[in-house]
């Protein structure tokens, strides 16, 4: 059958945590431009880690202890490496800006999710399907199996994506593609949920979600890639912004 429940949003994190953190490291850092004493800058630092960066150690822990790493466990090991040698002001920095990262990427997938949410909701619930006796009867989108026969009349929203059977007419998909006119559908042509029929009718065969525009089918592969590509460039990234430059040559290790 057709249609999935939407996964629920995860609560958005509130800002001020990451705000006083982001103010004890630069009190760390201008600590130790100023050549202040150690333990003052080491006391910053570990406030401001402590307030900005447990979440990140939390994850990190539950990793390890699955026997995987991830990035919050590379950048737990590499802030935890920075203030063992001392690079106090470093060391909360780093934490800061990673966890920063971090809640403006969480923001952007929950605006994402909005969005996508937003466009499903633009699909009716119901669909015009030809029944085993030859009749048209409406059925709810989640009960049409993929290859049955979906009419759809002029002015109509389109209910599931599938592909034209029989008919010629207009679409305008501009809610889905962007799109500034509406592009001509006949016989063998694509056709996406949630956008709207203009003037002809239209018989097509249900196709299952996956069945989706260029930009929906790139979103969901980086989707699948991003974790492998994130993981290994947090070694270096994270070791780089800790470790003082001269005490490692980088490009031996690139090579």
């Amino acid at each position: 059958m057709l249609g999935d429940e939407p996964a629920p949003a995860a609560p958005q994190r509130p800002w001020w945590p990451l705000a006083v953190a982001g103010a004890l490291a630069l009190g760390a850092e201008v600590s130790h431009w100023l050549a202040q004493p150690v333990w003052l800058s080491a006391l910053l630092a570990l406030a401001a880690i402590a307030v900005g960066g447990l979440d990140t150690y939390r994850k990190g822990w539950v990793a390890v202890r699955h026997r995987t790493l991830n990035i919050n466990a590379l950048m737990s090991i590499a802030v935890t490496g920075a203030a063992l040698i001392g690079q106090w002001p470093e060391a909360a920095m780093v934490m800061v800006l990673f966890s920063l990262a971090e809640q403006i990427e969480a923001r952007s997938l929950a605006r994402a999710r909005d969005a996508i949410g937003g466009l499903l909701a633009l699909a009716p619930e119901q669909a015009s399907v030809l029944q085993a006796d030859g009749s048209w009867a409406q059925q709810l989108v989640t009960e049409v199996p993929v290859g049955a026969q979906v009419r759809v009349g002029p002015g109509e929203r389109i209910a599931l994506d599938g592909e034209v059977l029989e008919g010629r007419s207009s679409v305008d998909q501009a809610p889905i593609t962007g799109e500034s006119m509406p592009v001509d559908k006949q016989p063998g042509a694509t056709l996406y949920a949630g956008t709207i029929n203009q003037y002809g009718s239209l018989v097509t065969a249900a196709r299952p979600p996956l069945a989706a525009p260029p930009w929906r089918a790139s979103s969901r592969r980086w989707s699948r890639l991003r974790p492998s590509v994130r993981q290994p460039s947090g070694w270096l990234t994270a070791l780089r912004l800790v470790i003082p430059r001269r005490s490692v040559c980088w490009r031996c290790w690139l090579r």
